[in-house]
């Protein structure tokens, strides 16, 4: 059986997870949902939590059963275990180009944001894109000196 995922940070494509856990799933396309997209800085990932009102910018992918496995994994989810997880997976409604999407994604549980992320920043607009790019800037070159 697949499931319908709405992913987001670096997850998606060109991010470091991308390759690795979703090169070989089915892309459906850019997505939003509607919460808060958070980045925590140590280990260096965007968390999605519920309470809040940004169309939070990701994407929408088909996954098989092991690939949610290896999923679940990541986010340190722990399937009919919530309290021994520190994200759960919850449904919610992707609008997606196609129309909305019933689908599953990933929020970092509210225990596990005050207990190991209470510095959280908050990513404007909920874009993780946006924000990475700010985070790694592209390289400035030297210009070549002339020669004479």
């Amino acid at each position: 059986m697949n499931h319908f995922l709405f992913l987001y940070g670096p997850l998606l494509k060109g991010g470091r997870y991308f390759e690795s856990h979703l090169a070989r799933c089915r892309a459906l396309g850019p997505a939003t949902v509607t919460g808060r997209l958070l980045y925590l800085e140590e280990p260096g990932f965007a968390a999605l939590v519920p309470d809040g009102e940004d169309k939070v910018a990701g994407g929408l992918f088909e996954v098989s059963e092991e690939e949610l496995v290896s999923l679940d994994y990541l986010f340190g989810y722990a399937p009919g275990k919530p309290d021994a997880s520190e994200f759960v997976r919850r449904h919610v409604s992707a609008r997606a180009i196609k129309g909305d999407f019933d689908a599953e994604s990933y929020f970092l549980r509210a225990e596990t944001l005050r207990k190991r992320f209470p510095e959280a920043l908050e990513i404007p607009g909920g874009n993780w894109d946006a924000f990475a790019r700010r985070l790694s800037p592209l390289p400035q070159y030297e210009e070549e000196p002339e020669e004479s």
